[in-house]
């Protein structure tokens, strides 16, 4: 089955760091799912657009290097469906 993929737009995304937790998450999301073998298929590709005014920002983001204080232990996919 060719699945359209799933479209995300990060608008005003600063240096990028929610839409790197959201890939993160989307993938941890996909591999449990698969794990469990849902009926309904495999989700689709996860397809993310990030834009910010700030070409500084944009540079960062793109790099994808940051402080170490702006990183935290993402909360899984699991805990945040089941809550």
């Amino acid at each position: 089955m060719n699945r359209r993929p799933f479209k995300v737009w990060s608008c005003g995304c600063a240096r990028g760091e929610e839409p790197y937790s959201f890939s993160i998450l989307w993938e941890e999301f996909k591999q449990e799912r698969k794990a469990c073998q849902n009926e309904s298929g495999p989700l689709p590709e996860l397809e993310l657009r990030a834009t910010d005014m700030n070409s500084v920002y944009l540079a960062m983001a793109k790099a994808g290097a940051y402080e170490f204080r702006s990183l935290e232990m993402p909360t899984s996919s699991a805990n945040l469906i089941s809550n």
